[in-house]
């Protein structure tokens, strides 16, 4: 009697067991499927099917050297439809990662995300942690060409009056930083204008060539959709200032930057 007391104890138990199995291998189905789409430039494309748990990857086919910018959120279906931020990253052509390109797109930054890419094909990775919401996504491009030197020996001269672009590509190291500099062939005040299309932070330096000259207020930061003048507030000696420019270590930051001698 024991024997079969514990027998139907046994069957119990596995039939419980295999009941919890089907029902995770079901929700996993329901609820966790990837799905594809292609984006066009400057269209809205939505997905409506995505659930939450969902994973869901958009195609962007970029022609040239330049920059994303992505709108994504979540939007709640019914009558409220309140927009929520979600996490998006790059992925390369055969839908790897690209490294440090995870972001939150905030409600603080409209839900725009930059990122500084090469001409290929990419896809935006969203995963919908919302119920009931669908996913939204639009991106621009804008193509760029750059000229930065990697070191100070290969610094890009700016001229007076001229504008240099930048890109800080997805996926580079941190440590990379892009050199340029200004001749001042006579005493003179110096006049930068800088401005930002990135995601994250990212640092101006201006570094004389002599270590006589002592520049104050010499770190410019700038996040996002952003511009800032930088102005010496007196005559500086003639001679090379180095420019350098590069990310927060911290953000990871991507997208485009340009400085402009005034």
């Amino acid at each position: 009697g024991e024997e079969n007391c514990m027998n139907k104890k046994r069957g119990i138990l596995l039939s419980l067991l295999a009941a919890v199995v089907f029902t995770m291998l079901f929700s996993m189905n329901t609820f966790a499927a990837t799905r594809y789409m292609s984006l066009k430039a400057g269209k809205v494309t939505t997905d409506k099917k995505s659930q939450k748990g969902d994973r869901s990857y958009f195609k962007i086919t970029v022609p040239k050297n330049g920059y994303l910018t992505i709108t994504s959120y979540a939007q709640q279906r019914g009558r409220y439809n309140s927009k929520y931020g979600q996490y998006i990253q790059l992925c390369n052509s055969k839908k790897k990662l690209i490294k440090n390109t995870k972001v939150y797109t905030s409600s603080m930054d409209k839900y725009v995300v930059y990122y500084a890419v090469k001409k290929g094909t990419y896809f935006v990775r969203v995963d919908n942690t919302y119920t009931n919401a669908d996913v939204k996504i639009k991106y621009t491009f804008k193509a760029v060409t750059e000229k930065s030197g990697s070191s100070k020996a290969k610094a890009v001269s700016i001229s007076k009056g001229r504008t240099k672009t930048g890109l800080l590509q997805a996926g580079e190291k941190n440590s990379k930083i892009d050199y340029y500099k200004i001749k001042l062939t006579k005493s003179q005040v110096l006049n930068i204008t800088l401005n930002t299309r990135a995601t994250g932070y990212v640092y101006f330096k201006m570094v004389p060539a002599s270590k006589r000259v002592i520049l104050w207020n010499s770190l410019t930061s700038l996040y996002g959709k952003d511009s800032a003048t930088w102005k010496t507030t007196k005559k500086i000696p003639a001679g090379t200032y180095y420019i350098q420019v590069y990310r927060s270590s911290v953000t990871n930051a991507s997208g485009c930057y340009s400085i402009k001698w005034k």
